[in-house]
């Protein structure tokens, strides 16, 4: 769908296939229908089975209006109509979304797809529900201030409502002033003011706080929630295939697996898989540092070991002096050289032994 949306808008006429790049054109939109028709089917199979419950799956929202507006464009199309492009924009729109469908099927997309529809549904939309009222306050405020300054014409921005609350989405989208302050009174220039701290500085640094906050509630049981949409997938296929029934699963039921370990599988479903690198990380930072403390350890015996063969190495010396002297004063000085010796061989050998043991 997407080589034909691109190669219709470079088009002159897209009801004409005069080129080997319109008639590769002719094929894609020829199975982009056939495709659409196929979902249509499915999608009304499943309102025949499921009747409510069909309306418990949100992807059944992008589903069927994506098949249905595809399908409307080529009535459209025909007339040569304008109104088909806005169409097809939607279309295209609702039928990449359906690929998120899938995205449990590898472990990163599907954690990360979870984050996403975590934060589509629960923060953003309390975001927008306090920026709205910031939003009306301040266009109410600001266009009543503008009016009795008589400043409401001076630009073309702030000439009506509508532009005010354009003005103000504008604000946040950018999160700077669109006007300059010269161009505005005293009371506007506080109101102006008043709404850019509150919303580039206030309402922005909440979003990003929320965000962070669901990031860590989500990695938490991202590997879990995984599984469970696996399993989903599943079930939806056979719920909604046309040729197996209902209770598929329940009457042809074979066990092809079976968990031994049941810890094991508990353990990896507890460890999302985002956070299986920072606890890697974390690991060899442990290491490092006990790693660190044994070294120090040996070069402190080491020290000690120089120090006890300095000492010995100063004996021997002196020993040989003594030689060289008298006999009573050989044997005397012999006699206490060799008693430091053996205080001295003592540590030495026991710092050996410790050395060994490390």
């Amino acid at each position: 769908m997407t080589y034909t949306s691109v190669v219709a808008v470079s088009a002159p006429d897209p009801l004409v296939y005069d080129s080997p790049t319109q008639i590769v054109r002719a094929v894609t939109e020829i199975w982009t229908c056939i495709m659409a028709f196929c979902t249509l089917l499915s999608e009304i199979n499943q309102i025949r089975k499921h009747k409510k419950e069909y309306l418990h799956d949100p992807f059944n929202y992008i589903d069927l209006p994506s098949s249905v507006l595809i399908l409307s464009a080529i009535p459209l199309r025909v007339l040569r109509l304008n109104e088909q492009w806005p169409v097809l924009s939607v279309a295209f729109l609702l039928w990449v979304l359906r690929v998120f469908k899938y995205a449990a099927i590898l472990r990163q997309t599907g954690a990360y797809a979870q984050i996403l529809w975590r934060v589509m549904r629960h923060d953003f939309i309390q975001f927008t529900v306090v920026f709205l009222v910031m939003l009306l306050a301040f266009s109410g405020a600001f266009m009543l201030s503008l009016k009795g300054e008589h400043s409401m014409e001076l630009n073309s921005e702030t000439s009506s409502f509508w532009e005010i609350l354009f003005l103000g989405l504008k604000i946040l989208i950018e999160a700077e002033r669109i006007i300059e302050y010269s161009e505005l009174r005293p009371m506007s220039c506080i109101i102006m003011v008043m709404f850019l701290f509150t919303c580039c500085v206030v309402l922005l640094n909440i979003l990003i706080a929320q965000l962070s906050d669901t990031y860590q509630n989500v990695q938490q049981d991202a590997q879990r929630g995984l599984e469970v949409n696996r399993a989903w997938i599943v079930a939806r296929v056979e719920l909604n295939s046309l040729y197996l029934g209902k209770n598929h699963r329940t009457s042809h039921y074979k066990e092809s697996e079976a968990i031994i370990d049941v810890k094991e599988v508990l353990e990896r479903w507890e460890t999302p898989p985002l956070n299986e690198m920072n606890k890697h990380i974390q690991d060899i930072y442990e290491s490092l540092d006990s790693h660190k403390m044994n070294l120090l350890t040996v070069r402190n015996r080491l020290a000690r070991q120089e120090s006890t063969l300095g000492k010995i190495q100063e004996q021997l010396e002196l020993l040989i002096q003594l030689q060289k002297g008298g006999g009573n004063q050989r044997d005397s000085s012999l006699s206490k050289i060799l008693h430091d010796n053996d205080e001295d061989v003592q540590p030495l050998n026991k710092n050996s032994l410790e050395n060994n043991n490390s």
